[in-house]
């Protein structure tokens, strides 16, 4: 693991040692990066969630996708079952 001396960028209000993990909640991506967040704290970092909706015309109810079985798909499936928490891909 690499490690800085000093700061990279100084961010105001934020303590060293912090990572400011902005994530969309709606990517499935982002959501298997928003568990591996163990993994940072484990190794001593805090790390400080930001979720936001990058997809604002996205309603509520969620948008029709189309037909899955695709590499990316597959690729997906697996990394959101070795993330931990149970997940539905359909």
């Amino acid at each position: 693991m690499t490690t800085f001396r000093e700061p990279v960028h100084a961010v105001p209000g934020v303590v060293p040692g912090t990572v400011l993990h902005w994530y969309d909640f709606l990517c499935p991506f982002c959501y298997i990066a928003q568990q591996r967040n163990a993994i940072l704290r484990r190794h001593g970092l805090g790390v400080v969630e930001l979720p936001f909706q990058a997809h604002r015309e996205i309603c509520s109810g969620g948008m029709r996708a189309g037909p899955r079985g695709e590499p990316m798909d597959t690729i997906l499936e697996r990394e959101a079952k070795e993330a931990g928490p149970a997940v539905a891909v359909a």
